[in-house]
């Protein structure tokens, strides 16, 4: 089985980078719920109402250290490396268009020890193979898909009218949806009826 797996917002926490940034320029105390769209301009409008400049440009241009250096999110790592030691492919795919993404994104990678079979930067992650793709941008989870390929949302409030096959907080709640759904023997608590 073939898993493909988005970085930012899902390996990446690139949100909370992006949001103590733009707090600290402009005084503001946003926070996660406050992202109501994956579009930069409409989520962080001081940008372009004080700097003149898109969201976009400001962040991963001006700042991409920041941004793509952000931690990982706890557990990412473990969970990934414990698919493959089930024979999962991991698939990384991520749309990083500039330089800087791409090399900040490799030593995130290298930093985080963040195991993968293959790695793409591409923009059709469609037409990358996989059995399930895990992400969190509107753009990728409503794009075309592989044949039989399952979408599984990291939720957020700013994909919420997204359709998908399953909608998890996490990455690592992903992996045991993942885990179950490969036909793992699981004991399940008899009271709280979970994993």
């Amino acid at each position: 089985m073939r898993v493909k797996v988005d970085i930012d917002g899902v390996l990446r926490n690139t949100f909370s980078a992006m949001i103590d940034l733009y707090n600290n320029e402009f005084g503001e105390s946003l926070d996660v719920a406050d992202i109501i769209s994956y579009d930069a301009d409409v989520s962080f409008p001081l940008i372009q109402e004080k700097l003149g400049k898109s969201g976009n440009t400001w962040f991963f241009k001006e700042h991409p250290r920041e941004c793509f250096l952000a931690p990982a999110f706890p557990g990412v790592s473990e969970a990934l490396r414990g698919l493959q030691e089930k024979g999962w492919e991991v698939v990384i795919c991520t749309n990083q268009p500039t330089e800087a993404g791409r090399r900040y994104t490799l030593q995130f990678l290298e930093d985080n020890k963040i195991p993968y079979d293959e790695l793409h930067f591409t923009k059709s992650k469609h037409l990358v193979s996989g059995d399930y793709l895990i992400d969190d941008a509107p753009e990728f989870l409503t794009a075309p898909a592989q044949e039989l390929e399952s979408r599984i949302c990291i939720d957020y409030p700013f994909n919420q009218g997204i359709p998908s096959d399953l909608r998890v907080k996490s990455l690592t709640e992903a992996v045991k949806f993942l885990t179950v759904s490969a036909g793992e023997i699981l004991k399940y608590d008899e009271n709280k009826n979970e994993v």
